[in-house]
């Protein structure tokens, strides 16, 4: 995350991608121009990671193994908004929130549609009754740190949520869920 003048940095991603193209050529850089000057970082530091968000898991999976039976690493698919909100109306689907509890707990995005409880008449069997849900269910790991999701994830109950389902993840800006 780099913030400061949207000219300059859009300067600075031009010389970055210019210095060398194989590496960023398609690097998706994302700009939220307007932020407040209390908002904007005061320093710039560099520091090299092995991962943008650590969760411990290398380059494998939850397990750390990196492969799936023939040594192929498994990766989600990219999905456009339109696509995701498609999908989050869709049965056997869950919807995994990564991002830290506290964020979760201020404001989730689960997708749950709403379905009025109704007779064979089509008219609502009790106006105080609970809706029913239909569509995507949602899942929070109450992760303080991202390194609580590959445990999270490898607890029994969480592999039995998950068996046979299509899994979307949800985060803030894309990069715990792209993981």
């Amino acid at each position: 995350t780099l913030s400061g003048e949207p000219r300059s940095l859009r300067h600075f991603i031009r010389d970055l991608t210019d210095f060398d193209t194989t590496v960023f050529q398609d690097t998706d850089f994302k700009f939220l121009d307007g932020l407040s000057l209390d908002r904007r970082f005061g320093d710039l530091k560099i520091l090299p990671v092995k991962e943008l968000v650590f969760y411990g898991l290398g380059e494998g999976g939850s397990n750390g193994s990196g492969a799936s039976g023939g040594g192929e690493l498994k990766r989600g698919v990219h999905l456009e908004p339109r696509e995701y909100h498609e999908k989050l109306g869709m049965q056997n689907t869950v919807v995994i929130d990564v991002r830290n509890h506290y964020e979760a707990a201020i404001g989730r995005f689960d997708g749950q549609t709403e379905t009025p409880n109704t007779s064979t008449t089509g008219i609502p069997t009790n106006a105080n009754a609970k809706a029913a849900h239909t569509g995507a269910e949602y899942l929070d790991p109450k992760m303080r740190k991202s390194t609580d999701f590959p445990r999270w994830l490898n607890q029994p109950s969480t592999q039995s949520k998950l068996k046979g389902k299509q899994v979307l993840m949800y985060c803030t800006g894309g990069v715990r869920c792209e993981r």
